[in-house]
């Protein structure tokens, strides 16, 4: 593994730093600190043009704005200077396939395996690409691996069983996920999962999957999302406050604001429903369904100009959208 000198460590610790503000409160880190950041980095490169790590930095610098093409070029030059730094090829990959380039980042994991072929994260990352790219049996085959190096990678079983899930093999599915949560009963994606897989079979059962997961992290999206989307059909209001949460964690979650308008109008809130379409129009301008559903609120709300006008702009997105054509078609009627 790369060596670090004392001027990179204090350029990682300068750049998480700006990574855990960044994550705490998006609006406190202002664009010139960012900016401030890359100078940094590109100083330090320009003076030390053959330290690996510090390409690896800028790399991760760019891939958290987004900045796909430069994050794996960085990256691509860091792998070249040192080869045999497992996190310069996970990251890569993930740059590849954020950037829709799927294969290109399933092509760097799997090198990366053959590297590294008795290295866990690593082939547990690969078995993960596999599993994006609907390569089932080949992600199985990878997991089977991990297993002969340890058998009781909980994360393993957890990978097995997402596959089985795909596969549509539920009963081995859950197998995997029981015994990935009697490995590690912290996997709060195993406990989702099986809260899923026995939502209509056994709804208390269910639950108390769910429950476990909130048990474990209260505050992650993914776990209040896959609830609320659990106990909305029988708890609407319950479920309204979850996406409520998920709003006051991450305001641009978009489909927070969807369901919970959903439910709002279900529940002929309409006002709220209406807010709530309101700030999706703003975030999301592009997204017809939105003003598709803000238009039927409106409707409800004998705002015949303004539903008029939405169902319009629903359209004027997507010609295509056949519900916003048959809702115009009913208000002209």
């Amino acid at each position: 593994c790369t060596s670090l000198t004392m001027f990179s460590r204090a350029l990682i610790l300068l750049f998480y730093f700006f990574c855990i503000l960044q994550c705490k409160n998006k609006e406190i880190v202002k664009e010139y600190s960012k900016e401030k950041i890359l100078r940094q980095l590109d100083q330090a490169i320009e003076a030390r043009p053959f330290n690996d790590s510090l390409y690896y930095l800028r790399g991760n610098y760019y891939y958290q704005k987004e900045e796909y093409k430069s994050s794996q070029f960085d990256l691509n030059y860091a792998i070249k200077l040192d080869s045999l730094v497992p996190e310069y090829y996970h990251l890569l990959a993930d740059a590849y396939i954020d950037n829709g380039e799927s294969f290109e980042g399933l092509e760097i994991m799997t090198r990366a395996s053959k590297l590294f072929p008795d290295r866990i994260p690593t082939l547990l990352k690969l078995s993960e690409f596999e599993n994006i790219l609907k390569q089932y049996d080949q992600s199985l085959e990878t997991i089977m691996q991990i297993l002969k190096l340890d058998p009781s990678q909980a994360q393993a079983y957890l990978m097995a069983g997402i596959n089985l899930r795909d596969m549509k093999d539920t009963i081995n599915a859950i197998k995997n996920l029981t015994k990935a949560t009697s490995y590690d009963d912290q996997l709060s994606d195993a406990w989702i999962i099986l809260g899923q897989l026995y939502q209509y079979k056994d709804f208390r059962l269910a639950q108390s999957y769910f429950n476990n997961a909130m048990r474990i992290d209260s505050n992650n999206v993914n776990t209040l999302h896959s609830f609320a989307s659990f106990i909305q059909e029988k708890e609407p209001m319950l479920a309204i406050g979850l996406y409520q949460k998920i709003i006051d964690l991450d305001p641009k979650y978009s489909d927070a604001y969807l369901n919970s308008g959903i439910l709002y109008f279900k529940a002929d809130s309409f006002s709220h429903a209406l807010n709530q379409f309101n700030i999706l129009c703003q975030v999301e301008s592009t997204e017809s369904k939105y003003y598709y559903y803000r238009g039927t609120v409106k409707e409800a709300m004998n705002d015949v100009s303004g539903a008029r006008i939405d169902f319009d702009q629903a359209l004027r997105l997507n010609p295509n959208f056949l519900e916003a054509k048959q809702a115009l078609n009913a208000l002209k009627k």
